[in-house]
């Protein structure tokens, strides 16, 4: 994801955390298994369930991985 899009998603976040859901907590970039600093990447930490039916609806994609939630579009 470049710059844009992770603003785009953030401001979708803030969207659904406005709406009344429970927090959300997430990481914004990363580290890959070969310590390499990643700046391309949002994942989700901790969040309620409809955090991630909300994104599903505007077109995102959730990937489970082992530190948390990745998300990103298409």
């Amino acid at each position: 994801m470049n710059k844009e899009d992770i603003k785009i998603l953030l401001e979708k976040l803030v969207e659904i955390q406005a709406n009344g859901c429970a927090p959300i907590e997430i990481s914004i970039g990363g580290v890959t298994a070969e310590n390499i600093v990643r700046n391309d990447c949002v994942k989700i930490l901790s969040a309620p369930p409809i955090v991630a039916e909300k994104l599903h609806e505007a077109g995102y994609h959730l990937d489970i991985e082992r530190m948390g939630v990745r998300v990103y579009k298409l």
